[in-house]
């Protein structure tokens, strides 16, 4: 699973006891994701 942190959240997260991490559980902001093409790499 991927975790999508905002910024100045990953050391809470990092720090959270296991209990505790569900609550960094949220939907991200789709306004605040980027997508970009894929760029193909010469072998």
């Amino acid at each position: 699973m991927v975790i999508v942190l905002p910024a100045g959240s990953y050391g809470d997260w990092m720090d959270a006891p296991a209990g505790h991490s569900m609550e960094f559980m949220r939907q991200y902001p789709a306004d605040a994701l980027e997508a970009l093409p894929e760029v193909a790499h010469a072998s």
